[in-house]
């Protein structure tokens, strides 16, 4: 059986966080706006990071969500999580049931 469209069709958020590119450096500034699952992503530019709720579409330049619970945020910048791109995100086609 094979499908005629990617569902869901963004890569998704794992758990409530932080998502950002994992090249970046920090700390990375929290752009105001939060992404939850029923929202259109917005992208995100270098050195932003953005609010996400766990099965959050990742906006366009993130690659990587950083927990809530780990994050160090002050005065509206994250500080930068030693994380690797990919972490805490569901990749579209990855998660397969036969």
């Amino acid at each position: 059986m094979t499908a005629e469209t990617d569902r869901p069709s963004n890569d998704r958020a794992t758990m409530d966080g932080y998502a950002f590119a994992a090249a970046d450096e920090g700390p990375l500034e929290i752009v105001e706006q939060r992404v939850f699952p029923e929202t259109e992503p917005p992208t995100i530019e270098v050195g932003q990071a953005i609010e996400i709720a766990t099965g959050a579409p990742l906006p366009g330049g993130a690659d990587t969500v950083c927990k809530r619970e780990d994050a160090t945020v002050d005065d509206g910048r994250l500080a930068r999580p030693e994380l690797e791109a990919g972490a805490q995100v569901d990749v579209i086609p990855t998660t397969v049931f036969e």
